[in-house]
């Protein structure tokens, strides 16, 4: 458990500086970075004490990352997009990917169908975690505000009588 905190640590650090590189404005940082951490902090201890599978990891994170990052855009009224792209980063398969292209350009189809597929999973995993997210909020979202503007032309309609 020791390890996910440090990871959590280590991941928040490295977000802030995907913020630097992105020049997202310094009031955000902090928020930015917990994203960021807490979503690596998630795959950790997914990844380790539930599913061992990378795949699974990675889109609860990535869900988490557009969870808060909905959330905070709603409190601190800035673009989700500040939050989402500095804090799904921890979770991009830097390493995949550079194997994969060093596999496609070295021209090693070996190495190629060993990197290649698991790097398309883990992308995909990655975009399906802030799909399936946004469009639950969003669905969340259209609820709430037709109930209460129902609610509130109900009740109008008993005060007028």
């Amino acid at each position: 458990m020791n390890e996910i905190l440090l990871q959590g640590i280590l991941a928040f650090i490295a977000t802030v500086g995907f913020c630097i590189i992105f020049r997202v404005p310094i009031r955000l940082i902090p928020v930015c970075a917990l994203v960021g951490a807490l979503a690596w902090s998630l795959y950790e201890f997914i990844f380790n004490y539930g599913s061992q599978n990378q795949i699974i990891a990675t889109f609860a994170a990535a869900g988490l990352v557009g969870l808060l990052s909905d959330f905070f855009a709603r409190v601190i009224k800035e673009a989700a997009t500040l939050f989402i792209i500095p804090g799904i980063l921890p979770l991009v398969p830097g390493s995949y990917i550079f194997y994969t292209m060093q596999a496609l350009l070295d021209n090693d189809m070996s190495r190629l169908s060993i990197y290649g597929p698991d790097t398309l999973k883990i992308a995909a995993a990655i975009a399906l975690g802030l799909l399936v997210e946004g469009a639950i909020t969003n669905v969340l979202h259209t609820v709430y505000h037709t109930t209460k503007r129902v609610t509130s032309d109900v009740a109008g309609v008993f005060r007028k009588r």
